[in-house]
């Protein structure tokens, strides 16, 4: 990765050939087709209100267990659910599944029953958010020029949605909190100053709630099998470039701001200025960006198969036009037309007399 990129983190094991597939409207379609760019909304426009709340329980579970009397995130549950937001207001997803025929997703992601289901690969959609990281991933530009408002990528991820219940979480993160308070009454908790003298139990329970934002989703959504990019903004305005410029030139050597050898440390320190600025003035990211993909991104479609015909006709002429080949969907379809009934002849008439 070049060290003006942003952070670009894929899965091991997931290869770039693995097809992925989501269901949008076809004007959606018809704008990735024709203005080659992919619409990414911000997770707080998504329906699901617990988007995002991984972020907050792996910060809820460190104060919960050995890390409690190292350290606490959170005072109340007011805090908890102000970072939980904030995590969704900073955070773009862009949501697709392994699973190509469903029709679980048919009847809840085109309730018109004129959607498009569209498919690309997982090598595609990387090659895509690599190229976007490493032109919207360098903050210095606008640092140095006269930008005001604005924002540049921190981190973009593609990852698989891990399926728990979120409640019974909760109710276990909650039952450790109480037992380890208890414990701590009786001063019979005794955390070691350094991570190196902890034991290998405390370390384990340390980790065994340990998430990253926007992976996890109750168990309730597992028919899915979703597949997701996450990408992760931070916005600045004139003030806290002013700022980022003002400290940057203050504490280090202009030799050090333009020689190469200090190029990644001097990005990551003006990404660090810029961040933390924004976070103290709550600064606010655009409410979707829209990803550049190339031509071809779109391997193949499925129409609803509700659709009306003098829509589905009207789809159909626009696709072939564009050369993207039209996979029909057997979802709703009616099998027993699918049988080849026959009557079978009689043996009787089958059988030659001989005089």
């Amino acid at each position: 990765m070049n060290e003006s990129e942003a952070e670009l983190r894929i899965p091991l094991g997931l290869r770039p050939d693995t097809p992925i597939h989501r269901i949008v409207d076809f004007f959606s379609v018809a704008h990735v087709v024709i203005a080659s760019n992919l619409y990414i909304p911000l997770a707080e426009r998504l329906t699901d209100p617990n988007e995002g709340i991984d972020a907050a329980l792996d910060l809820y579970a460190v104060s919960s267990g050995p890390c409690a009397g190292v350290t606490s995130f959170f005072r109340d549950t007011d805090e908890f659910k102000q970072y939980h937001e904030r995590q969704k207001r900073v955070s773009y997803i862009s949501c697709w599944t392994q699973v190509r025929e469903s029709v679980a997703m048919w009847a809840l992601y085109s309730l018109d029953s004129c959607s498009v289901q569209i498919t690309t690969t997982i090598g595609q959609l990387e090659d895509a958010l690599r190229l976007y990281c490493k032109r919207e991933g360098d903050p210095r530009s606008a640092i140095d020029g006269a930008s005001s408002n604005g924002q540049f990528v921190k981190t973009a991820r593609i990852v698989p949605i891990k399926y728990l219940s979120i409640l019974d979480l909760s109710a276990r993160i909650n039952r450790r909190r109480r037992a380890y308070d208890r414990l701590e009454s009786k001063g019979l908790i005794r955390t070691p100053g350094k991570v190196e003298e902890w034991s290998r139990r405390d370390i384990a329970r340390a980790e065994q709630y340990k998430f990253a934002a926007f992976e996890l989703k109750d168990v309730s959504f597992s028919h899915e099998m979703e597949m997701r990019a996450v990408i992760e903004a931070v916005p600045y305005n004139a003030e806290t470039l002013e700022t980022a410029r003002t400290e940057m030139h203050q504490k280090i050597n202009r030799a050090y701001l333009v020689d190469p050898k200090y190029d990644n440390t001097i990005l990551e320190y003006a990404r660090a200025i810029l961040r933390e600025e924004g976070v103290k003035k709550q600064l606010a990211v655009s409410e979707a960006l829209f990803l550049p993909v190339p031509q071809g991104f779109i391997t193949q479609v499925s129409i609803d198969p509700r659709c009306p015909s003098h829509k589905r006709k009207y789809m159909t002429n626009f696709f072939r036009e564009k050369d993207i080949s039209i996979i029909p969907s057997a979802c709703f379809g009616y099998a027993a037309n699918t049988f080849r009934v026959q009557p079978r002849s009689s043996l009787l008439g089958r059988i030659v007399v001989r005089g």
